[in-house]
């Protein structure tokens, strides 16, 4: 599945010192061409079973499509989403920029 951002108009406004300046850092155009609602799914199912091994099972797909599906949504939002560890793996409070 993928979503379109206004046809093909790819740009936005950050806000800085009161005014608005634009910018085109080509987010919405990466995020248009690959976030898939697949991938967001199997982020919320990693971060609720506190493991890749057991989402995997759960979804009924092996561990590294799980773990590229997770790669691919932090490559595309550019930000580190899950903190792992040996005991498992949770959200971060604040995502990083990778």
């Amino acid at each position: 599945m993928r979503a379109r951002i206004n046809g093909n108009a790819h740009f936005g406004f950050n806000h800085i010192g009161g005014t608005y300046a634009y910018r085109d850092d080509g987010m919405e155009s990466r995020l248009g061409r690959r976030l898939r609602i697949r991938d967001l799914y199997i982020l919320s199912t990693v971060v609720q079973l506190g493991s890749m091994a057991k989402a995997a099972r759960q979804l009924a797909m092996s561990q590294p499509a799980v773990s590229e599906a997770i790669a691919n949504l932090e490559h595309i939002l550019r930000v580190r989403l899950l903190d792992r560890s040996p005991q498992g793996i949770s959200p971060r409070s604040t995502p990083e920029r990778c």
